[in-house]
């Protein structure tokens, strides 16, 4: 599904080290590790934000749909959390049973700065996963959630 061939990544110092790995469908994947070590710079290179990686780095990538929960909630403020989802193609049923799924059911009508973080952040969730991604990036996606 995914290979990984990553030389290593620094900006100014290193960032990360080499990366070597398949990845399989239904895989799960989680990056543990201090602040400062390369996370964040890894899922962006495999959702292909990083346009510096050789071609070869990330191979199977561009043959998939990939949803990616940053670590901001990156809604736009002008829009309501309906019309967020339809961005990415959402219809209304859909994008209301998105929000439901997170637990944001009646809520499609507000701004995100309307909602608490936690609230933002699940409606950033369901917009990844109304795409239907084969492959979801989840960049700390436990901050500010309530259990």
């Amino acid at each position: 599904m995914l290979e990984l061939r990553i030389a290593g990544r620094s900006f100014g110092k290193p960032v990360l080290g080499e990366v070597f790995a398949t990845i399989e469908r239904g895989d799960r994947i989680c990056l543990l590790g201090p602040s400062g070590i390369g996370k964040t710079t890894l899922l962006n290179a495999i959702a292909g934000l990083d346009k510096t990686l050789p071609s070869g780095a990330i191979i199977g990538s561009n043959k998939l749909r990939v949803g990616y929960l940053f670590q901001e909630h990156r809604l736009l403020p002008w829009r309501t959390l309906d019309a967020n989802l339809r961005l990415v193609g959402a219809g209304e049923e859909q994008a209301e049973d998105s929000l439901r799924q997170v637990g944001l059911a009646g809520y499609g009508h507000y701004l995100p700065d309307q909602l608490s973080l936690g609230m933002a952040r699940r409606a950033a969730l369901a917009r990844c996963l109304v795409v239907k991604p084969d492959l979801l990036l989840l960049d700390e996606p436990f901050a500010s959630l309530d259990p």
